[in-house]
């Protein structure tokens, strides 16, 4: 989808945000377009190096054939091993500033690799950034990014709530305005249907939004 949006230049696209689902597919990370950035949210169980490992073909030993699968000669850590890791300090950041006040958060930041299982053995892969929040009940969401090195900490912060808002969108969508309440057969209709929907949302955020500038005056 995101291939065909691109090729016919429908609109551009710089930032893809996803669960866990698709942030723990490596085919479809790596299958993204060249200068399309992703925010992916991740298992506990993912798996990274802190630094490049050395990677090498093992040399034979023995009888039996010789490898000729290149190995790191280091093993990769897991994700969730990084919150109680003294090194990467907790910041206490302020990423999203809602009606109430600007939403906090401890966040712990650093540059890793990703790495990828070929064969059943870890190589290194790409340079990303890992992105660790603790929300205030405790809870700890993981996620990594293929953004520049670069890239400020405050896009990383911005970049972590994108999901919010379309969550919100779809949520307001299937629970008042019948995006679910559909039965085509083609995809023209579920389309036009999808796209009413969408038009009523835009009116009704319009709506909302001059109304709450108008309020009590």
């Amino acid at each position: 989808m995101l291939n065909s949006l691109l090729s016919h230049n429908t609109f551009p696209i710089k930032w893809v945000g996803c669960d866990a689902a698709f942030g723990s597919d490596q085919g479809f990370l790596d299958g993204l377009p060249s200068g399309v950035y992703y925010f992916a949210s991740v298992k506990e169980n993912q798996y990274l190096y802190l630094s490049a490992p050395p990677v090498e073909i093992p040399k034979l030993s023995g009888r039996g054939r010789p490898s000729k699968h290149p190995r790191a000669l280091e093993e990769p850590v897991r994700i969730d091993s990084l919150v109680g890791e003294e090194s990467i300090v907790w910041g206490r950041r302020a990423i999203a500033q809602g009606t109430k006040g600007p939403t906090l958060a401890d966040i712990k930041c650093v540059r890793a690799y990703s790495c990828r299982k070929v064969n059943g053995r870890f190589l290194s892969a790409a340079p990303i950034w890992v992105y660790i929040r603790r929300y205030e009940d405790g809870s700890i969401k993981y996620f990594i990014s293929n953004a520049p090195a670069d890239t400020a900490q405050a896009v990383l912060d911005r970049l972590a709530t994108m999901r919010w808002s379309i969550e919100q969108c779809f949520q307001e969508c299937k629970s008042f305005l019948g995006m679910g309440h559909y039965e085509t057969r083609s995809y023209q209709g579920w389309y036009r249907h999808m796209l009413l929907v969408m038009i009523a949302h835009l009116f009704i955020t319009v709506l909302r939004h001059d109304l709450k500038k108008t309020a009590f005056i």
